[in-house]
């Protein structure tokens, strides 16, 4: 993952947002089918466990496509954000706009003309 930073102990990295929360990725064996990279095969998402401390738990998903669904029943602000996740790992935000690519089942990111 070209995110991923030798100082990165959970070997994750954040690969799109979507309403507020960061989707996450971890390094791993699987070919992701269109991506340069492998990972774990999963998707993740952070939850804040607190609104006075650092306390969050990772939280992990067979697909983006149910992560979505998840994002889309949730509370805003249960999730970290693209912002907080990359401010912890201490790496630049990559920026959007994301759109859901129904097709493939997964968010990709716009392309600007």
């Amino acid at each position: 993952m070209e995110r991923l930073l030798p100082s990165n102990v959970f070997r994750i990295a954040p690969v799109c947002e979507y309403k507020g929360a960061a989707i996450i990725e971890k390094a791993g064996d699987v070919k992701k089918a269109g991506k340069q990279y492998k990972t774990d095969g999963s998707v993740y998402l952070i939850l804040r466990q607190s609104t006075t401390d650092l306390s969050m738990c990772f939280v992990r998903y067979p697909s983006e496509i149910i992560v979505k669904d998840v994002i889309d029943c949730a509370e805003p602000k249960t999730f970290l954000s693209m912002e907080e996740v990359c401010s912890f790992l201490k790496i630049k935000p990559l920026s959007g706009p994301w759109v859901w690519n129904e097709e493939e089942g997964r968010f990709d990111r716009m392309k600007h003309p």
